[in-house]
């Protein structure tokens, strides 16, 4: 991954368990600025070849021995697959004016009440 081409991370194994060890902060930071670097530039150019190496190197391919392990990892959990969740709206307080004095976050909707209101603004 990026990361390990900075030297930020590591793979270690634990009780039969992976996981990714930061080993230096430094080094992900500039691994992090060297990705967003790539990927605004990819995007300002519209360069599709280098979005679509970059895609085939970090997000294609990968270590089904480790997949298979979170995997199991995960089923271990009972998780959902999928799931959804209600966003707050934000509300806003203002003057008669109109000037917005404050604003706060409001649970009003129900699932079904949230995509609906999505649905309509995306008309």
């Amino acid at each position: 991954n990026y990361a390990n081409s900075f030297g930020a991370t590591e793979r270690i194994q634990v009780e039969g368990r992976t996981y990714q060890r930061l080993k230096d902060i430094s080094a992900m930071r500039k691994a992090v600025k060297a990705l967003l670097t790539e990927l605004m530039r990819i995007r300002a150019e519209g360069d599709y070849v280098a979005a679509r190496a970059l895609f085939e190197q970090h997000a294609l391919f990968f270590d089904k021995s480790l997949r298979k392990e979170v995997l199991a990892r995960a089923n271990r959990l009972n998780l959902p697959r999928y799931f959804a969740f209600v966003l707050p709206r934000i509300a806003a307080t203002t003057s008669e004016d109109g000037t917005v004095l404050d604003a706060k976050l409001v649970y009003d909707d129900d699932f079904d009440a949230q995509m609906l209101r999505w649905s309509n603004n995306a008309r």
